[in-house]
């Protein structure tokens, strides 16, 4: 193990309880604009092609 292994070993447990929280809010925003865009792109797409 290097330096900055342990380093990181040592500051994960911080992290995690701190930022973990809000690293997955900001996750979980940042998958949900890019669901909606992508369904709003493939119903745009197969709307314009007359698909349905």
């Amino acid at each position: 193990m290097t330096n900055t292994d342990k380093a990181l070993a040592l500051m994960l447990p911080r992290l995690k309880s701190k930022e973990s929280r809000r690293m997955t809010m900001v996750g979980n925003t940042a998958i949900r604009m890019i669901e909606q865009h992508l369904n709003s792109y493939e119903s745009k797409r197969s709307w314009s092609h007359g698909t349905h």
